[in-house]
C-alpha cells in the first residue's frame, strides 16, 4: 500500500496533492509497518509528509491539526540499524530532523505564525533516496562479484586461485556496470513526456536502444553477468524495492 502511495504522490503535480486532514493526522500517528520497521522507517514517514505539504492546501491544513504541528515541533530522530555489519547499519540509519525543518518551513511559509520552524542540524548520513540506491548498489556488487568468484572457482583456494576469482568478479562488475547503467538510461528515456509524446523522437530513440543493447549484451556476454543481472532484475529488485524514487 506505501508503495502505491508514494508512487502515486510522486507522479502529482505538487498542486494536485491537496488532502483531507484525516490523511496527514492519520500519516504522523500511524503505528506499525512500515512506520516502525526499523530506523529508515520514521524516515519514511517524514519524507512523505514534507511531499504531501509541497501543496500550498496541505501547508494551511496542517496548520490547524495540532498532531501535525507538535510532530513537526520535535527535534526529530537519528539511529542507526541494529546490526554488527557497519556499512548496513549506514545504509538502513535513519534521521529525521532536516524533513521535519523542511515540513515546518513550508507550513509556516503558507502560515508564518503557525509554528516556529526548528533550528537547522546537519545529516550524518545521505538522504533516504541515495541511502536507498547505494544500499542497491551494494547488493548488486555482492550478488555478482560472488557469482562470478563461484563460477572462477576450481576447488583450490591458494594465490593464485584467488586472483583468477578476483579478476572474474573485476570483470563481472565491469559487465554489471555497463549493462545497469544502460537499464537506468532507458528507464528514464521511456519515462520523459518527448519520448511517449513525440513519435519522431519514440521510433528512432527505440531503434538506437534495442542497437545499443544488442551491442552491450554481447560484450558482457564475455563476463559472469547473465545470472546476477537476471537475478537482480526478477527477485532483487523487486524485494529491495529498487527503483523506488522519494523525491
Amino acid at each position: 500500500v506505501v508503495r502505491i502511495i508514494l508512487d502515486v504522490v510522486a507522479a502529482a503535480a505538487s498542486e494536485e496533492r491537496a488532502v483531507p486532514a484525516w490523511v496527514l493526522s492519520g500519516l504522523v500517528a500511524a503505528r506499525g509497518d512500515p512506520w516502525d520497521a526499523g530506523p529508515q522507517g520514521e524516515e519514511l514517514r517524514a519524507t512523505l509528509l514534507c511531499q504531501l505539504l509541497r501543496a500550498p492546501q496541505n501547508c494551511v491544513l496542517a496548520a490547524s491539526i495540532p498532531e501535525v504541528v507538535s510532530y513537526l515541533q520535535q527535534a526529530g530522530m537519528k539511529e542507526k540499524e541494529d546490526t554488527l555489519w557497519p556499512l548496513k547499519a549506514y545504509l538502513l540509519s535513519g534521521e529525521t530532523p532536516d524533513l521535519l525543518r523542511r515540513g515546518a518551513r513550508l507550513v509556516a511559509r503558507q502560515c508564518p505564525d503557525a509554528l516556529e520552524v526548528p533550528v537547522r542540524y546537519k545529516r550524518d548520513t545521505p538522504s533516504l533516496e541515495m541511502k536507498h540506491d547505494l544500499r542497491n548498489a551494494w547488493t548488486t556488487v555482492l550478488v555478482t562479484s560472488g557469482w562470478a568468484a563461484f563460477r572462477a572457482w576450481r576447488g583450490v583456494l591458494d594465490v593464485p586461485a584467488v586472483l583468477t576469482m578476483g579478476k572474474a568478479a573485476a570483470g563481472a562488475l565491469l559487465g554489471m556496470s555497463a549493462l545497469e547503467g544502460l537499464w537506468r538510461t532507458e528507464e528514464h528515456m521511456i519515462q520523459s513526456a518527448r519520448y511517449y509524446e513525440d513519435a519522431r523522437v519514440m521510433l528512432p530513440a527505440s531503434a538506437a536502444t534495442c542497437l545499443l543493447r544488442c551491442a552491450v549484451w554481447t560484450w558482457a556476454f564475455r563476463y559472469s553477468v547473465v545470472v546476477p543481472f537476471a537475478f537482480c532484475r526478477l527477485v532483487k529488485d523487486d524485494f529491495l524495492d529498487a527503483y523506488r524514487s522519494f523525491e
